[in-house]
């Protein structure tokens, strides 16, 4: 799908676009653009590897928002769609909302948000209807068909993004990892290229493992890789979703870049970090959204390289 935000932010650049669409007008009126809160009105950019949609959020539930996507005019619209006028919006320019065409999409690909329409505008996306005085019915254009598939396809694909971990069971670890890998800590240390400590709170079922850190630690113990997850600690739910935020999404995605790894890979990794971190403080890997928030914070000013940039 074409990034129309990318496209937006250019001409913004150029001053053909409204003030409020440059870095600086976003800044002015959300902070940080990527930190803000989901909520309904709301106008994001949904984005994952090659895929970008601009959607607006209809309602929030949990992790997951409910949206309807929208695009730019010249850029198509059908008989189920609305078109919202140059003038209620950021854009500058007649904007398509494809109410046929609702879905749901999780936290984790939120990147921005680049706008907020009014309650009463809002309401005719979700009702289909222009009861507002800038909002009319769109119409069905043959030529726009292969448009509303293309949208489609990029909210199937958005909406099915996999979260980069299972939160874990409630419980302890079935099984105590001392008994199932008989190896000392300098071995463990070796193969999984880790400290002394890390190695300590793997053993202590402290700290979560990656599948490929697990069937790495596997080969090395001559045990299979499904009776090591046995004794390991998932992580919590609420660190998950707090991961999955779009307030992390531009520093990790740096992270990533640095490091050479992927998003999901770096998210999995901030999360163990956190986890241990909290685990080392309390004993335990357990608390509250806001306490997940403060210790992702916490692990990250540690592995921010020198030279970052400052705002993310």
């Amino acid at each position: 799908m074409t990034d129309h935000m990318t496209a937006l932010l250019e001409l913004a650049r150029e001053a053909a676009a409204p003030e409020g669409l440059t870095s600086k007008g976003l800044t002015a009126r959300f902070g940080r653009p990527e930190a803000a809160d989901p909520s309904a009105g709301q106008v994001w950019r949904a984005r994952w590897e090659e895929d970008s949609l601009l959607v607006l959020v209809l309602g929030v539930r949990g992790a997951q928002v409910e949206v309807a996507p929208i695009t730019i005019e010249p850029t198509g619209q059908d008989d189920r769609s609305v078109v919202v006028s140059a003038e209620a919006t950021a854009f500058g320019v007649d904007t398509t909302a494809w109410c046929g065409l609702r879905g749901e999409l999780p936290f984790r690909v939120l990147d921005r948000v680049v706008d907020e329409w009014s309650a009463e505008i809002t309401r005719c996306v979700v009702d289909q209807a222009p009861s507002a005085t800038s909002v009319r019915r769109g119409r069905r254009v043959p030529e726009d068909e292969e448009v509303r598939y293309d949208i489609a396809a990029t909210m199937d694909r958005l909406g099915c993004v996999p979260a980069f971990a299972v939160p874990r069971p409630d419980g302890p670890p079935l099984r105590d990892l001392r008994k199932v890998v008989s190896l000392p800590l300098a071995a463990i240390r070796e193969c999984l290229g880790v400290s002394q400590s890390e190695a300590m709170d793997i053993m202590r079922a402290r700290k979560p493992l990656a599948a490929d850190q697990v069937q790495l630690l596997a080969d090395r113990a001559g045990v299979t890789a499904a009776s090591i997850d046995e004794c390991l600690p998932g992580l919590p739910a609420l660190e998950i979703d707090e991961v999955e935020h779009p307030r992390w999404r531009g520093l990790l995605a740096y992270l990533a870049r640095t490091n050479g790894r992927t998003e999901a890979d770096t998210r999995l990794r901030v999360a163990h970090g956190a986890f241990a971190l909290a685990a080392r403080q309390s004993g335990q890997g357990d608390g509250g959204a806001g306490l997940w928030r403060q210790r992702i914070q916490r692990y990250l000013d540690a592995e921010l390289p020198a030279g970052a940039p400052g705002d993310y």
